[in-house]
């Protein structure tokens, strides 16, 4: 599959004896053609950065919603291998009221489109809306489950000095004393974000564990901490953490204790600890998950997309499955049964609960098996980049990485869904007797096979209960 590299030839990645995918090309490409880029085109004011934040997340949106449509338009369905239909006025076709796509050409193959959306960045921010959305019920399964627990609200604020480079009016601050470009910063402020959690997560883990073991302590419901970890800007674009623990009372001490081993550790000053009472996690997160106004949210969402490689929000497991199958629970019964959806909607029970009962009690179960993925560690490169003491011979590096790209090239295991299964009753109408189409195209997507139907019993929903 050939790309097109500026300033390097592709054929030299038929060196490879790996077969890389597209998408994996794509990214090669820009990680090389972007090396040592943006150190040239850092932001160094708030408003620079804003600007940037806006016009990236237009573009982005432009190139997703190019993406999504294509695929759309070249999806089939896997029984009849027929392209989909779609009901064309005018040549025109409306999809979700977020833009138009004008069909040049009744060739699939060769179809050329026009892209229009009502408002620049729509499409994204419906996307952005939808993942908020997930975010916000896995917060309320968590709440569900840890619910005789105590919950410990933490905020961690950057250190002044090597950040806060404006205060939240655009003033220049006295106390900044970093020569990195304002960008720079925010970006290592992130990052740093993130390892102030991962201290406090790991060693609250340790101190628990020991406390547990010297205790003989060893119930592991006790012994579980859940997390919710959100990362959000202050008006002067410098991060800050919110963190969600889910302790028993018996910790809480011990919390108190890593919480100041991490202020003193980070030389932190700005800091907070609340312990919630009387109060739904769902309910106290949501502000942050879904800001007040549009303008707020729109900005959130720029954020978060520019400094992609961050990671905004993090959280513990489920209990019994991943997202990943959640989400095709999901989409099954809302084709099949949706009526099920809308009870789930309705009840007190947190949706993301009910789906993962029906994956415990087998109406629905996947088969999984091992197989090897590979990935390009762009950060090794990203290293040897850094080692590179006359930037001009950035040509030749680039070449060079690519005649040798299998020495950046890792592989391993990884468990992948091969076909999901059903009680074949999930399907049935029970007036009709009639199997109803078992296609969907998210699962086409997924990479799953066609539904493999098992000789089990017939049944029916209790009132759409599964607890």
């Amino acid at each position: 599959m050939s790309v097109n590299f500026s300033k390097v030839d592709v054929s030299l990645l038929n060196f490879s004896r790996y077969n890389l995918s597209e998408k994996q090309l794509n990214s090669l490409q820009y990680n090389l053609n972007n090396l040592g880029i943006k150190n040239f085109s850092y932001a160094d004011t708030i408003k620079e950065l804003k600007n940037k934040l806006e016009y990236s997340y237009i573009v982005k949106s432009s190139k997703l919603l190019e993406y999504f449509v294509k695929n759309n338009l070249k999806s089939k369905n896997i029984k009849t291998n027929k392209v989909k239909d779609y009901s064309l006025q005018n040549g025109m076709f409306k999809y979700a009221n977020d833009f138009y796509y004008d069909v040049k050409s009744n060739d699939i193959n060769e179809v050329e489109l026009k892209f229009k959306e009502y408002k620049k960045g729509d499409f994204l921010s419906n996307k952005d809306k939808l993942y908020s959305y997930k975010k916000i019920a896995k917060v309320m399964y968590l709440d569900y489950v840890n619910k005789q627990k105590e919950k410990v609200f933490i905020t961690f604020t950057l250190p002044n000095g090597q950040f806060h480079k404006y205060n939240k009016n655009g003033i220049k601050t006295n106390t900044y004393n970093v020569k990195d470009k304002f960008e720079k910063n925010v970006e290592k402020g992130l990052k740093l974000l993130n390892e102030i959690h991962r201290y406090f997560y790991h060693t609250l883990k340790y101190k628990i564990r020991r406390y547990c073991k010297s205790n003989n302590i060893d119930n592991k419901e006790v012994i579980n901490i859940d997390f919710i970890k959100i990362l959000e800007p202050h008006k002067s674009l410098d991060g800050h953490l919110h963190s969600l623990f889910y302790i028993d009372k018996t910790f809480l001490n011990i919390v108190e204790e890593v919480y100041n081993m991490t202020i003193e550790n980070f030389n932190l000053i700005e800091t907070k600890f609340e312990i919630l009472k009387n109060a739904k996690a769902s309910t106290y997160l949501n502000k942050y998950l879904l800001k007040t106004t549009k303008s707020e949210n729109l900005f959130y969402n720029q954020y978060k997309r520019y400094f992609s490689k961050t990671r905004f929000f993090t959280s513990s497991n489920f209990r019994h499955t991943n997202q990943e199958k959640i989400e095709i629970v999901y989409k099954f019964l809302n084709q099949y049964k949706p009526k099920i959806i809308r009870y789930f909607k309705r009840g007190n029970i947190p949706i993301y609960y009910q789906l993962e009962q029906i994956i415990l009690k087998d109406y629905i179960r996947f088969q999984e098996e091992n197989i090897k993925r590979i990935s390009i560690d762009f950060q090794a490169i990203k290293e040897e980049f850094e080692k590179l003491k006359n930037k001009k011979d950035i040509d030749i590096f680039k070449r060079n990485i690519l005649k040798n790209i299998d020495n950046y090239i890792k592989e391993y295991n990884s468990k992948a869904i091969q076909k999901v299964y059903f009680k074949k009753w999930l399907i049935y109408n029970k007036k009709h007797i009639e199997q109803l189409p078992i296609y969907n195209y998210e699962f086409e997507k997924l990479k799953i096979n066609p539904f493999s139907i098992e000789k089990i019993e017939e049944g029916y929903f209790n009132k759409y209960q599964f607890i």
